[in-house]
C-alpha cells in the first residue's frame, strides 16, 4: 500500500484493510463481532445523522459482509430520509430497552459485575439485541411495516425460550443449557432441545393460556398443556391437538386386580380371618383361647 495512501487513511484504517485482506486470502467469512455491531446499531439509531459520517471502511475486518451492507443502508437513509432514520432509530431503540427488562430477570445483565463476568454478560447482551434486531428486520420485510410492542414481545419471549445444547461426544453428549437467541451459535453437530418449564412462562401469559384452555377442554388443563400452548405461541404455529384424557379405570388398576383372588372365598373363611386379627390387636376380647 503506497505510504500516501497509507498516510491519509491513517494507521487504524490500514491495520483494519490489512486484516479485512488477510481474511479475504485466506477465504474466510468475516463474521461480526456483537459488540460492535450492537454499539453500531445503537448509534444509527439514537444519532443517525453523525453515524451517516462513520467509515465502514474501517471495520471491515469486524463486521460481515451482511451487517456492512445493512449498516450502509442506515447511513444512506439518514442522508436522505431523516424523518424515516428517526423513526425508525425510535422504534429499535424502545425494543433494546423492552429487552433489557427481560434479559436482566434471566439473569442476563452486567449490572453487578466486573471483569470477566461483565464482560461476558455485555457479549450475551449485545448478541441477543442483534438476533432481535434482525428479526425485527426480517418482520418488517415480510409484513411491509414495523413490529408494533406485542409483536416485539412475542419476539423477546420466542428469543428467550430456554434451551439444551446436545453435542455429542465419543463416550457421552455434552448438555449444555441456555436461550433460544444462542442457538445459531452451537457447535457443529449439536443439537437444540427446547426446554420450557411452567415457572418459565410470563405470568400474565400463563392465566391467559390456562384460561383459554379451560374453555376449550371443557375442564383445567395440566401444566404440561400450558407449556405445549405456549411453545405454539411463541413459535407462531398453530395450535397442536391436546388428546383427549381416558378415564382411570379404576377397577383395572393393579391394586384392584391384585385383590380379585380374595373376592372369591367363601365368607366363612372372611370372618375366620377378621376374628384372627381382631384376637390379634384385643386378645382380651377372646379369653376362651
Amino acid at each position: 500500500m503506497p505510504m500516501e495512501i497509507r498516510q491519509a487513511a491513517g494507521m487504524a484504517a490500514v491495520s483494519s484493510a490489512w486484516g479485512y485482506v488477510e481474511a479475504a486470502a485466506k477465504r474466510q467469512e468475516i463474521e461480526s463481532d456483537d459488540g460492535l455491531l450492537y454499539a453500531m446499531r445503537r448509534e444509527a439509531a439514537m444519532s443517525p445523522t453523525e453515524f451517516a459520517g462513520v467509515d465502514l471502511n474501517d471495520y471491515r475486518d469486524r463486521l460481515s459482509k451482511e451487517a456492512i451492507k445493512e449498516l450502509t443502508g442506515l447511513q444512506t437513509t439518514a442522508l436522505t430520509d431523516q424523518r424515516k432514520a428517526r423513526e425508525e432509530g425510535i422504534t429499535l431503540t424502545a425494543a433494546f430497552s423492552q429487552a433489557e427488562n427481560q434479559l436482566a430477570a434471566v439473569g442476563i445483565t452486567a449490572v453487578g459485575k466486573e471483569g470477566s463476568e461483565r464482560e461476558a454478560a455485555a457479549k450475551r447482551i449485545a448478541a441477543f439485541q442483534n438476533v432481535l434486531a434482525s428479526e425485527m428486520e426480517t418482520f418488517k420485510r415480510l409484513n411491509e411495516k414495523a413490529p408494533n410492542q406485542m409483536e416485539i414481545q412475542a419476539m423477546v419471549n420466542k428469543l428467550l425460550l430456554p434451551i439444551v445444547v446436545k453435542q455429542p461426544g465419543m463416550l457421552w453428549d455434552t448438555n449444555t443449557e441456555g436461550f433460544m437467541f444462542e442457538a445459531g451459535s452451537r457447535p457443529d453437530a449439536s443439537t437444540v432441545d427446547v426446554a420450557v418449564e411452567y415457572a418459565d412462562i410470563p405470568v400474565d401469559l400463563r392465566r391467559g393460556i390456562s384460561i383459554d384452555l379451560e374453555r376449550e377442554l371443557g375442564r383445567k388443563p395440566s401444566e404440561d398443556e400450558v407449556v405445549m400452548r405456549y411453545e405454539d405461541f411463541v413459535f407462531g404455529r398453530g395450535p397442536t391437538p391436546i388428546p383427549e384424557r381416558v378415564p382411570y379405570d379404576y377397577e383395572n388398576a393393579l391394586p384392584n386386580r391384585l385383590l380379585r383372588p380374595f373376592a372369591y372365598l367363601p365368607a366363612k373363611a372372611l370372618g375366620l380371618a377378621g376374628d384372627k386379627l381382631q384376637e390379634f390387636r384385643d386378645p382380651a376380647a377372646f379369653p376362651h383361647r
